[in-house]
């Protein structure tokens, strides 16, 4: 059960970098910083990589079938609830 919610997080911080990494999000969610091209393919690889690690833990708790179902339920949760809180940020 723990292993999950560390797959929770892991998929959040994936989904927080990679909304990150476009030019529009990044200034809703750190509006005195600058996307330059280093930070943003940092950014795209360590979302991914944080998606990639969300996925092995979901799969390491159960079998892969059954982790990927919830590997998908975590990572629709996480992008709600990010996408309401880009929805309600300040602008």
């Amino acid at each position: 059960m723990l292993m999950y919610v560390f797959a929770f997080f892991a998929a959040l911080l994936g989904s927080v970098l990679l909304c990150g990494a476009m030019q529009k999000h990044h200034r809703q969610l750190w509006p005195n910083s600058r996307l330059t091209g280093a930070k943003k393919w940092s950014m795209t690889i360590s979302g991914y990589l944080m998606l990639a690690l969300s996925i092995a833990l979901c799969a390491a708790v159960t079998n892969f079938g059954v982790g990927l179902a919830a590997f998908f339920g975590i990572v629709s949760a996480t992008i709600f609830g990010l996408a309401v809180y880009l929805s309600f940020a300040t602008k």
